[in-house]
């Protein structure tokens, strides 16, 4: 079903609008309007609820217009299919921050409060095909800044103005790169009028494997 807003005692309210679209099963897919949703072959249960980001298409479309050649990147948190759809995930990734803590009081505090929901890549590489540009790589942020050069030819000592300085840059660096944070974070690399195997063998960041 599909959820829109509403109000309910003078405060936002999650509920079912029956003017609008409603999800539909149909070949295996999850369609809603012209948009069309495949996360596990169309396994999802009874009650189960994801996300579904309908403006990816458009959005990148967009970009594809607007560069001739050249490569963009992709860099947020988020999963691959089929694991962002695991089960273990039955209600969903999206979550709000307040005041730097999670709630799932999601329509509490409008305006005041952040709401985020996990990137599902493999639907976005998906739109990106359909949008002229070709795939050159996806991996994980630690990885990618390391082949860039963090840490060695990047260094904290080199930017930084004394030894404070050079220890609070060196703590910055490692907060991108840690794998049990920032450095978990996904890097799409879309490229278009290039050579794949040398956009694949240029960007550095692709030097390393997928952790």
């Amino acid at each position: 079903r599909d959820a829109a807003r509403g109000t309910d005692e003078d405060r936002l309210a999650a509920r079912v609008d029956p003017e609008r679209p409603r999800l539909e099963r149909a070949g295996g897919r999850v369609r809603l309007g012209d948009g069309e949703w495949s996360a596990r072959g169309g396994s999802a249960q009874s009650g189960e609820r994801v996300e579904i980001n309908l403006a990816a298409d458009s959005w990148l479309a967009q970009i594809g217009e607007r560069l001739e050649r050249g490569v963009a990147l992709i860099i947020d948190y988020g999963d691959t299919a089929p694991s962002r759809y695991s089960p273990t995930r039955r209600e969903g990734t999206l979550l709000g921050y307040h005041g730097g803590a999670v709630t799932d009081d999601l329509l509490a505090r409008p305006g005041e409060q952040d709401l985020t929901a996990l990137v599902d890549f493999t639907s976005l590489e998906r739109s990106a095909v359909r949008a002229g540009f070709q795939v050159s790589g996806l991996t994980r942020q630690a990885p990618f800044l390391l082949g860039l050069g963090l840490g060695t030819e990047i260094r904290a000592e080199r930017e930084a103005a004394g030894l404070d300085d050079a220890l609070a840059m060196r703590r910055g660096m490692h907060a991108l790169v840690d794998m049990d944070g920032l450095g978990r974070f996904h890097v799409l690399v879309l490229s278009k009028g290039l050579d794949l195997a040398e956009v694949r063998a240029g960007l550095g960041g692709l030097r390393y494997p997928t952790l």
